[in-house]
């Protein structure tokens, strides 16, 4: 049943190319919701800083409250950044595994809804 002798079987390396490309998708998807969130709190910890700043300007606070809220700020930044380049790598991962087109745009669309209603749906169905 093998091709030769370090080969896997042909149904298994179907199995495994399967696995990998849906690891990648997955990946994706959640670096893709890294992204979103570290932009949420970029959004927040503006604001912080800024209410730091003010409340440092007139005298409430130490500086020391000030400066924590710009370098919290700075590692959400480069956090956010690190994760849009990470995205890039994983869209041409996933694209190498598919054998998709590397000059063409991959556009990712997750519908978590349809998805939890279709896992019944594969779940229930008998293997060919």
């Amino acid at each position: 049943m093998y091709c030769c002798k370090q080969r896997k079987p042909r149904p298994a390396i179907k199995i495994d190319l399967a696995a990998s490309v849906s690891k990648a998708f997955y990946d994706v998807l959640a670096t893709s919701q890294q992204v979103r969130v570290a932009a949420e709190n970029i959004v927040r910890t503006e604001r912080s800083l800024k209410d730091a700043t003010n409340q440092y300007k007139a005298g409430v606070v130490d500086k020391i409250d000030y400066k924590r809220a710009t370098i919290s700020l700075n590692n959400l930044k480069a956090s956010k950044r690190s994760n849009e380049e990470l995205i890039i790598a994983k869209m041409e991962y996933l694209k190498a595994l598919m054998g998709y087109p590397d000059s063409a745009s991959l556009n990712i669309v997750y519908d978590s809804a349809a998805m939890e209603n279709e896992i019944y749906i594969d779940t229930l169905q008998q293997p060919d």
